[in-house]
């Protein structure tokens, strides 16, 4: 999944004022923002609809904040991350910021090393991507996770999570987070104070329902040691 950052709020600033200053056009400009903001909300939702889906990949549910992909999954809560090659020290710092996060959560555990494919593991890596001319959003990141299912009555599913930043752009730690949490089975929320919002926020806390949701994801199996 995509992470985005509106690139139009000096023009609504720029509107608002003018709103100030020119009464009579107040009702006019007015109209004027609200049908950008329907266009932006239109522009979210395509570019979240135009994510090629995958078989292993993600596929969300919109509305539970968990990828659907993640249900009824037996998975162990610890992961194992390494990071792609030509990560540069300052993305690999904002990762390592966002996993330490996660780890206070106490709810899963994201530790250097690989899994060898014996358990779960996160590849953290950059893209580079430059936004489009006449689009309103910039693609901050993508993640998600893949999961392959294990046969047998005590047999563990494994997930093969991936989380990347676009390096056209500064790191953001918010935006770590978001993608890491992508990797580790959450959706998209609605719910603006959710490191989960698909345009970002600024936010580095994760809220009630984010926890929640990790809890529903990783409450089927037992805290590794």
């Amino acid at each position: 999944m995509k992470i985005f950052r509106k690139i139009i709020a000096a023009v609504v600033v720029l509107l608002t004022i003018h709103i100030f200053f020119t009464p009579n056009l107040g009702s006019k400009l007015t109209k004027q923002l609200i049908d950008f903001s329907t266009v932006l909300q239109e522009q979210v939702a395509k570019n979240t609809a135009e994510m090629p889906p995958t078989s292993v990949e993600s596929t969300a549910t919109k509305t539970s904040g968990i990828e659907s992909i993640m249900d009824q999954r037996n998975l162990a809560n610890v992961y194992y991350y390494h990071f792609a090659s030509g990560v540069s020290q300052n993305y690999q710092a904002a990762f390592k910021q966002a996993i330490a996060i996660y780890n206070k959560t106490g709810i899963v555990k994201i530790l250097p090393g690989q899994s060898n494919g014996k358990g779960n593991e996160m590849v953290l890596g950059t893209y580079q991507k430059k936004s489009t001319r006449g689009n309103m959003l910039e693609e901050l990141g993508v993640g998600g996770p893949r999961i392959y299912p294990q046969l047998g009555i005590n047999g563990k599913d494994f997930n093969s999570g991936r989380a990347k930043l676009n390096s056209q752009y500064p790191p953001r730690l918010s935006v770590a987070i978001h993608e890491i949490g992508h990797a580790l089975g959450l959706d998209h929320s609605q719910d603006k104070n959710s490191v989960m919002y698909p345009i970002d926020q600024g936010k580095t806390a994760l809220s009630s329902q984010d926890l929640a949701n990790l809890r529903k994801i990783y409450s089927q199996t037992a805290a590794a040691s």
